[in-house]
């Protein structure tokens, strides 16, 4: 019958009609979806280049988790050996106090690292205050500050041989100023790790009497 025929027809062709819109949806969202990744990876900030040879790269300077572990030593103004280092003393004064010597680490749980060669020390008296640079000289020559030692608190881990102080890790100092102390007298030891962390001071008074090694 003609007008089934045609009925039939006008069915196929908007069957068709519907399959090529479904078409041309689906290529617009493909594309749309292409558009948006490609924006998105192009236009993506870079991220900042990595800096080698400073810390290591799972660390961060962290110079406010720096802690005194243990006592401090207080060391008369007199030549000799401090440890298995050699100190060398030009004014020196046996009655009076030349020297400190401590371990630092970092607090438990603390993840950064400090690197102490990039760590400035200042001695501060009523006086005023002294820059004591780092050497790795022997003997010391006073005014300096040098590193002793490197352990960690596993026995079983060995500190690396670096001037990066890691968690774990314990670092014995000693360091000296130009000037000498009598008992009673006061000064404060100030590391100065870099970046925008404060300092970390160290007080002491002078113990009477005084000794070759003394606790502080």
């Amino acid at each position: 019958m003609p007008g089934k025929e045609r009925h039939e027809e006008k069915r196929l062709l908007t069957e068709d009609a519907v399959t090529g819109l479904e078409i041309v949806i689906l290529l617009a969202i493909i594309l749309i979806i292409v558009i948006h990744v490609t924006f998105n990876v192009f236009s993506a900030p870079v991220p900042p280049p990595m800096h080698v040879g400073l810390l290591p790269a799972a660390l961060q300077q962290e110079g406010t988790q720096l802690n005194v572990y243990g006592s401090i030593t207080g060391y008369s103004a007199v030549s000799g050996p401090v440890g298995t280092t050699l100190v060398w003393r030009p004014n020196a004064s046996p009655e009076r106090l030349g020297g400190v010597g401590m371990t630092l680490s970092i607090f438990t749980g603390g993840t950064g690292g400090i690197d102490l060669s990039r760590t400035a020390v200042f001695w501060t008296d009523p006086a005023g205050t002294e820059t004591i640079p780092m050497t790795r000289q022997q003997p010391v020559t006073c005014p300096n500050w040098t590193i002793l030692s490197r352990y960690n608190r596993d026995p079983a881990t060995p500190a690396d041989d670096d001037d990066i102080l890691e968690p774990g890790e314990l670092f014995a100092v000693f360091a000296c100023p130009s000037k000498t102390y009598a008992p009673y007298e006061t000064f404060t030891v100030a590391f100065d790790p870099p970046g925008s962390g404060p300092l970390f001071p160290v007080i002491c008074t002078v113990p009477f009497p005084i000794k070759p090694a003394m606790g502080l």
